[in-house]
C-alpha cells in the first residue's frame, strides 16, 4: 500500500525533473538520432549497394537478401548491424539517465561532459550488445527452423509471388 501513496508524489517529481531539464533531453535524443542516421545510414547502404555488385543483377530480391542473412558472411554483418544500432539506443538511455539524474544538482554536466562519459563505455556496451544479439539470435533459431519447415512443406512449391498472384 505505500507504494500506492508514493505513485503521485513520484509522477510529480519526474514532471519537476522533466520542466527543469526538457531541453537537455531533446539534445541528447537528437544528438544520438544524428549520430544513429550518419553512422547506421551509410553503413546499410554501402552493405545493400556492394550486395546488389556482387550479385550482379540489376535487383535483389527478398530471397536473395535473405540468403545473404544467412550466409556466413552476412550473418557477421547482420550482428554486427545489430549490435551497432542496440549500442547506440543503450547510450541514449545511459545519456537520459545521466541527464536527469544530474537535474537536481545546481552545476549540471555539460552536453560534452555526457558525451564524454559515455565514449569512455562505448566498448564495453558494444561487447554486451553483441552478445545479447547472439544469444537472441540462438533463442530465436529453433523458432525459425520450425517457421522453415512448415513454409517450405505447405508452400515451398512456389515461389510467394506465384500465391499472392493465383491464389490457388
Amino acid at each position: 500500500m505505500t507504494s500506492d501513496l508514493s505513485a503521485p508524489l513520484v509522477i510529480r517529481s519526474v514532471r519537476a525533473m522533466f520542466r527543469r531539464c526538457w531541453r537537455r533531453l531533446l539534445a541528447v535524443h537528437v544528438a544520438v538520432s544524428l549520430v544513429s542516421v550518419l553512422l547506421l545510414a551509410p553503413l546499410m547502404t554501402a552493405l545493400l549497394g556492394w550486395l546488389v555488385l556482387a550479385s550482379g543483377d540489376a535487383a535483389l530480391t527478398d530471397e536473395d537478401i535473405l540468403f545473404f542473412v544467412l550466409s556466413p558472411r552476412g550473418a557477421l554483418v547482420f550482428v554486427l548491424l545489430a549490435s551497432l544500432q542496440l549500442t547506440l539506443g543503450v547510450l541514449e538511455q545511459a545519456a537520459v539517465i545521466a541527464v536527469a539524474a544530474d537535474s537536481r544538482r545546481n552545476a549540471p554536466l555539460g552536453f560534452l561532459q555526457v558525451g564524454r562519459a559515455l565514449l569512455g563505455r562505448l566498448f564495453p556496451v558494444f561487447r554486451l550488445s553483441v552478445r545479447l544479439v547472439l544469444k537472441l539470435c540462438l533463442l530465436a533459431l529453433p523458432f525459425l527452423l520450425l517457421m522453415a519447415w512448415i513454409y517450405h512443406s505447405a508452400l515451398g512449391e512456389h515461389d510467394i509471388n506465384y500465391y499472392l498472384a493465383y491464389k490457388p
